[in-house]
């Protein structure tokens, strides 16, 4: 008989998978030849029954194995996932932290933004009432200009 499976709906094979493994079927009861003393029916030989105890214990032997060999490789697999897990986790977290520090980076640009706004803004009346200042002190030495000026010369008026 060929080795011929259906695929299923993944499109690959039921063995494809790194975790398949297949389960040991139990190998045939070893057939002793009947002593010279009893019939094949009747079964009260020792080597018989030590015969049938040893194939029972290989056939739990290869189903331990068999499960062993399943758990190592779902636990590789559980191992993976939790890997990968942590790394989202770990990468979710970083990003939640870049975010609380760009978060606090922009609200302390903020904060000196409206400072800057707050300076330029009082420069500039500083500047309007240093301008206006200026502005009187220029009309005076005008004013105290002409003052003199008409007194030299009269005319200049």
């Amino acid at each position: 008989m060929s080795d011929v499976r259906p695929p299923n709906e993944h499109g690959s094979y039921p063995g494809d998978q790194p975790w398949h493994v297949p389960f040991p079927s139990p190998p045939p009861t070893p057939n002793h030849d009947p002593t010279s003393s009893g019939s094949e029916v009747e079964s009260s030989d020792p080597l018989d029954k030590i015969s049938a105890v040893k194939h029972d214990l290989q056939y739990l032997s290869k189903a331990t194995d068999w499960w062993e060999t399943k758990c190592d490789i779902h636990g590789q697999v559980m191992g993976n996932l939790a890997n990968k897990l942590n790394k989202a986790y770990a990468g979710e977290v970083k990003q939640t932290l870049k975010a609380n520090s760009r978060s606090k980076e922009l609200e302390s640009l903020k904060l000196k933004l409206e400072e800057r706004k707050k300076n330029v803004i009082e420069k500039f009346t500083k500047s309007e009432e240093y301008n206006h200042e200026m502005v009187e002190c220029f009309n005076n030495g005008f004013e105290m200009f002409r003052d003199y000026a008409s007194v030299i010369s009269p005319d200049y008026n």
